[in-house]
């Protein structure tokens, strides 16, 4: 029963090189399966040869009939990179390069005389938090409000 199509000698010099060659062993193993599988060596001998299941090697010869080298070849381990929703509805500012010009531009003006400052966002909460506290045995702490139970946004660039 012939198991695999005939390989060319020159194509088995290069499978034996590159077991040799190969700092991916399992990929090694496997080409050394294949070569030993066309020398005629029965399934269950390879096996026991390079200590691996026989279920293995049987799968190995059925990727390397259907795909060839790239059917020995070490898969990458884990699942593939999926896209997420929040990369995909991303978009970027149009403006962008312009305000970084323009930006640019007053960082390379500014001086002693006319300095460039940038106040990032700032919330000024008028409601303060209750809640639970530590307190000392028999006292409470005041709470002062001011009346107005509202928060301010500010941000803005001088």
């Amino acid at each position: 029963m012939v198991i695999l199509p005939p390989i060319p000698r020159n194509e088995r010099r290069l499978m034996k090189k590159m077991a040799q060659k190969t700092h991916d062993k399992k990929y090694a193993i496997r080409i050394l399966s294949i070569l030993m599988i066309h020398r005629g060596k029965p399934v269950f001998h390879v096996s026991e040869t390079l200590c691996v299941a026989q279920s293995s090697v049987w799968r190995w010869i059925k990727s390397f009939r259907t795909y060839g080298w790239l059917g020995l070849q070490t898969k990458p381990s884990g699942r593939h990179q999926r896209w997420n929703l929040t990369s995909l509805l991303h978009k970027t500012d149009p403006e962008y390069e312009e305000k970084m010009k323009q930006i640019n531009q007053a960082l390379l003006g500014a001086s002693k005389e006319h300095p460039v400052f940038y106040e990032d966002e700032v919330d000024i909460h008028f409601n303060p938090k209750i809640g639970s506290d530590w307190y000392l045995k028999g006292q409470q702490k005041r709470i002062i409000t001011l009346g107005k139970n509202q928060k301010i946004l500010l941000c803005r660039l001088f």
